[in-house]
């Protein structure tokens, strides 16, 4: 790896640095100012070869470069730190962190003798958990600090910059007290003690933001579930209380259901007409409408055991993350494995790492991880927030999908008679073989581009599968009629439910001047037997009487 310095005086290594910083890591900053000066590292640049990626070295002494730290394979984040109030805020960071160690570490050496046994392993240690105790009082300096900083600015990296100063400071605080026992030795000892330190810490964030992003997804799939299995309850108690939406019930009684629900409480023609025409138009829709509106008929029902389902799953979390952290204090030595054990067994979730993942934490210390139940309980915290925000319209949610489960378990084929405008009575949406319906209406009330007064005569009433009919509609729709007709099973003398029949006489008026005709004379058979409205919704509710 070659290392060279360069000036970002021209046009294209500003747009590279540029394009980089804003594209790949979603910082934004208006130009250079000046000449900024940063170091470039790259390898076999070649300028007509495929732009190569750049990585950036911070230089602590200029806290107007960016850069990256190499240490601990931290390569490709970049620390933008444009301002001087940003750098000013680092150095206070490290200054206030050193001081605090000046302090407990001088008292410390103060309170020792060293004159006659020396400074042995374990003093270091002891020295080292002082650097490491005052760090962690430094925390919330860094807290503050952390407004003035970018978002890619990485809390690690304020801990490698201290570390590295205090190894170095350390040889100041000690000089005065361990003059005699080679200050360069313990150093020498203490530096890698140090790093060791800081790997730990940066592995110990490095795996727990892999935790808390896996026991977030975790909780969020368990919640789901939880959710899932109340859909399927309140379906079941659904279909108890509406017995004509379940399987047992054939799709020609559910149609017959829609049209009576509407027609049997609505004494205004013109609704009513208007109501039987869009379900003509679009018989799925209608279907759906009637699903959902059963549905919504146990509404209040719904709302008050979702909300003791979200009550319920709140409280397991937060009682199971309490438990987790009495048993497993951060203090102790105990593997992190207990801790992960511990918690999802108590909220009854499937939470697993993957095998490389688990490999890692099978010997990795919980003590070594200062934040582990603060990060994770904020993790937890957090998802219960979002939980609880997300979930205020999930009745709704809810709603929608049984709508949709029902409507996909009880409607099937949804294809309609070219002619009149039925839907398939088939229960299987893909269903071999051609489409077939006991409850073809009449082509004065269906999707023909055409209507003809001639095609119906004493041959039959609804006239679908007369050969003057099907003739006709083959001359003088438009090739999809003619080829959706090839895709049914027309009967030659088919005959007209009660309820249609009712409907035509009902309404005859309307339907001529929607279709712009006037029924013949010798079309007297569609009003020889007069249907009453009773007769009609009687002949709906027994899925019977044909003419």
């Amino acid at each position: 790896m070659e290392e060279a310095q360069l000036t970002l005086d021209n046009y294209w290594e500003k747009t590279l640095v540029k394009n980089y910083l804003e594209e790949k890591l979603h910082l934004q900053f208006t130009s250079f100012k000046g000449q900024s000066e940063i170091l470039y590292e790259y390898k076999d640049f070649d300028c007509h070869a495929p732009r190569p990626r750049p990585t950036f070295r911070y230089d602590i002494k200029n806290h107007f470069k960016a850069g990256v730290t190499s240490i601990n394979n931290m390569k490709g984040v970049v620390y933008w730190v444009s301002d001087a109030q940003k750098a000013k805020a680092i150095e206070k960071f490290v200054e206030q962190t050193e001081s605090v160690i000046k302090r407990r570490v001088h008292a410390f050496l103060e309170s020792r003798d060293f004159s006659c046994c020396g400074v042995c392993e374990a003093t270091i240690d002891e020295i080292i958990k002082e650097i490491y105790v005052s760090t962690k009082q430094c925390k919330q300096q860094y807290m503050e600090i952390g407004h003035y900083l970018t978002k890619s600015f990485d809390r690690d990296f304020c801990y490698y910059m201290a570390f590295e100063v205090f190894a170095k400071k350390l040889c100041d605080i000690q000089s005065d007290f361990l003059l005699k026992n080679n200050p360069s030795a313990i150093i020498g000892k203490v530096k890698p003690k140090m790093r060791e330190i800081f790997e730990n810490f940066c592995q110990g964030q490095s795996h727990l933001k892999t935790i808390c992003k896996e026991l977030s997804e975790s909780l969020k799939k368990s919640a789901n579930a939880e959710l899932s299995e109340l859909k399927q309850t309140l379906l079941r108690e659904i279909l108890q209380s509406h017995p004509d939406l379940s399987t047992n019930v054939t799709k020609v009684k559910l149609i017959d259901k829609v049209l009576l629900s509407y027609i049997e409480n609505n004494s205004n023609a013109d609704l009513v007409f208007n109501f039987v025409m869009s379900f003509v138009r679009d018989p799925d829709h209608a279907i759906r409408g009637y699903i959902r509106k059963k549905i919504q008929e146990q509404s209040k029902m719904l709302e008050d055991k979702v909300e003791i389902e979200k009550q319920s799953i709140e409280r397991n979390i937060r009682r199971a993350l309490k438990e987790a952290e009495i048993d497993v204090p951060s203090e102790n030595v105990i593997l992190l494995n207990s801790w992960l054990t511990k918690f999802t067994k108590q909220v009854s979730t499937s939470f697993k790492l993957n095998e490389d993942d688990l490999n890692c934490f099978k010997d990795f210390d919980i003590s070594k991880m200062a934040d582990f139940n603060v990060e994770v309980g904020k993790t937890v915290l957090k998802f219960l927030e979002d939980f609880h925000e997300q979930s205020n319209g999930i009745e709704s949610q809810l709603l929608g999908e049984m709508t949709q489960e029902l409507a996909k378990a009880r409607i099937g084929c949804t294809s309609q008679c070219p002619i009149c405008g039925c839907i398939c009575d088939s229960a299987i949406k893909d269903h071999d073989g051609l489409h077939y319906s006991t409850n073809h209406s009449s082509i004065c009330l269906g999707p023909s581009n055409y209507f003809y007064s001639n095609v119906y005569d004493d041959e039959g009433k609804n006239c679908i599968a007369n050969e003057k009919c099907s003739e006709l509609m083959k001359l003088t729709t438009g090739f999809k009629e003619v080829a959706e007709l090839a895709k049914w099973d027309l009967k030659k003398g088919e005959k007209i439910r009660a309820f249609w029949l009712w409907f035509i006489q009902e309404h005859r008026e309307t339907i001529e001047e929607r279709n712009g005709f006037n029924f013949k004379e010798d079309m007297r058979t569609w009003f020889e037997n007069i249907i009453q409205k009773n007769a009609a919704i009687e002949s709906l509710k027994k899925n019977d009487t044909f003419y």
